[in-house]
């Protein structure tokens, strides 16, 4: 992928629309599928926000198409606990207008294949938190260039939210080393200067 820039103007449009202010900001997008664990967020939304009002949580994305119910589903789940201002609907949106709005990316699929998302958030120094699953440990080491939840719960992931929130400059270094990491191993850049090293390390093997 190419890397991105983070636009300040574009967080503080996004965040002055839905009225965010200076809350902490956890968010996620994407389409609302049944098994990418918005349901496990919700819960964790609840447990964050009972012990924090100064967290937010904010998510850009629709239901699927033959599965719209899903979403109505979800919105009443937030609102039957009482979420309706700190679990925030943003609709659908282009998501690399969305995660500048962020201080933490959440992934909370209990089992993501190697995510795309992923390498967006950490290229606009957004760090992300996810389970310990899946491919996300090849983009993101723990406390490095983003943070992972060892145990698949909501309650795991609500402390995790909640301890991120609470050491801001853990979360400032963690950005910068995401962001580093996309540019110096997943960009076409890097990928390229890769895939040249090996073919050189080949030839120089044959001359041998």
């Amino acid at each position: 992928m190419d890397p991105l820039t983070p636009s300040k103007a574009q967080r503080e449009k996004i965040r002055k629309k839905y009225s965010i202010g200076n809350h902490f900001t956890a968010g996620t997008v994407g389409f609302f599928r049944r098994n990418k664990g918005i349901e496990m967020l919700i819960d964790a939304a609840e447990i964050a926000a009972n012990k924090s009002n100064k967290i937010k949580f904010l998510i850009a994305g629709k239901g699927e198409q033959g599965d719209e119910e899903y979403e109505k589903y979800l919105r009443k789940k937030a609102a039957d606990k009482g979420l309706k201002d700190t679990f925030i609907f943003a609709g659908y949106g282009d998501r690399k207008l969305f995660i500048p709005a962020f201080d933490l990316f959440v992934l909370p699929s209990p089992a993501e294949p190697f995510g795309m998302v992923t390498l967006e958030a950490s290229s606009l120094k957004v760090p992300v938190v996810a389970f310990n699953t899946g491919g996300t440990p090849e983009i993101i080491k723990d406390k490095i260039n983003g943070y992972l939840v060892n145990e698949v719960s909501a309650e795991a992931l609500a402390e995790k939210i909640l301890e991120i929130m609470n050491d801001k400059k853990s979360l400032i270094k963690n950005g910068t080393a995401a962001a580093k990491n996309v540019k110096e191993n997943f960009t076409v850049k890097a990928q390229v200067e890769k895939t040249a090293m090996l073919i050189q390390g080949v030839i120089d093997e044959r001359k041998s």
